[in-house]
């Protein structure tokens, strides 16, 4: 480096790969502890959820299984957990909702269609001629489940799988 703290160019190249020695020479390594972040986090969810069920709430919480296409674990049952846990501690019920069905059928409730994907996030009906954002559809249809679990002690037939579409047990069966 030289006195303004530029690195030299020809070290650089002497080294061969130029971002390894930007990094070691230009930014330094900054530790920090991953525990107290994540939990930190955690923390700051159940905040944010507490606030949102106020006085009397229930917390429908989806039961799906997350895998990265990445190497890197899932933090979503670790989450999921620490949410239900705190919430339960609270006073208010959790309740668990399979996630089958729920992005792929259309959230109005006298509809039975199901939505045709048409960009990667979103989702469309044509019997509604309605758009919908894949996560926003997911969450609605989670909710209605989780309602129906409370009131009926059991899923709408809407949600439940049929004989063209297996439960997701028997898919990863077929693997």
């Amino acid at each position: 480096m030289d006195e303004r703290g530029v690195p030299d160019t020809d070290r650089i190249k002497e080294f061969g790969c130029a971002s390894r020695v930007l990094r070691a020479q230009v930014v330094p390594e900054k530790k920090w502890d991953l525990r107290k972040a994540q939990r930190a986090t955690f923390d700051y969810a159940v905040q944010r959820v507490l606030k949102m069920l106020g006085e009397k709430g229930v917390l429908v919480v989806g039961l799906g299984s997350f895998e990265s296409s990445k190497g890197v674990p899932s933090k979503h049952t670790a989450i999921t957990r620490h949410l239900v846990t705190q919430v339960r501690a609270r006073g208010h019920f959790a309740v668990g909702a399979s996630e089958f069905y729920t992005s792929a059928r259309c959230p109005q409730p006298l509809c039975d269609s199901f939505l045709e994907t048409v960009y990667p996030r979103s989702k469309y009906c044509r019997t509604c001629k309605v758009f919908f954002d894949r996560d926003a559809v997911g969450a609605e249809n989670i909710a209605r489940i989780g309602l129906a679990q409370i009131e009926r002690q059991e899923r709408p037939a809407k949600y439940k799988p049929t004989e063209e579409s297996p439960a997701p047990a028997a898919k990863r069966a077929r693997r």
